[in-house]
């Protein structure tokens, strides 16, 4: 039986294996300062390489920060069930970074990651509700599920 420090690697490394193999891929060339491979990868659907591409969008690394463009990946890699995308769809509608602001959004983000797999997620759910009204409650958790059923890895 795994203890909980291991379950925390193997999740870490389940997580950021696929990042870290899209990186070192990415080496053979660049294209606005993002590698090629992981642009055209990324554009072929991959969706390790578009939450990369959201990544160095929302961050501002090897791009200029563009928090519109970052939700633009991640929600690319979203429609396919990427937990760690739809985590950051709901830090983006959670701060209104790229899209307005809105809890019930962030809220159904975070859960459909949570039930994908992300173990943060539910963290950050439970917060963006202590801001919300019962009602938007009920309104995001009815989101939650039609999102579920979508958008399943």
């Amino acid at each position: 039986m795994i203890g909980e420090p291991e379950m925390r690697i193997h999740t870490f490394i389940k997580r950021i294996v696929p990042l870290i193999a899209c990186f070192l891929i990415a080496t053979a060339g660049t294209c606005d300062g993002i590698p090629t491979a992981t642009s055209e990868s990324a554009e072929r659907g991959v969706a390790s390489s578009q939450l990369l591409m959201g990544h160095y969008y929302s961050q501002g690394e090897r791009v200029p920060q563009d928090y519109k463009e970052a939700v633009k990946w991640y929600r690319k890699a979203a429609d396919q069930g990427y937990a760690d995308a739809q985590y950051n769809l709901g830090v983006a509608y959670g701060n209104g970074e790229g899209v307005p602001k809105n809890t019930a959004t962030a809220y159904a983000w975070f859960n459909v990651s949570a039930a994908n797999g992300n173990e943060v997620a539910s963290q950050n759910r439970d917060l963006v509700a202590k801001e919300m009204t019962p009602g938007q409650i009920a309104e995001a958790q009815t989101l939650s599920a039609k999102w579920f059923e979508k958008y399943q890895p």
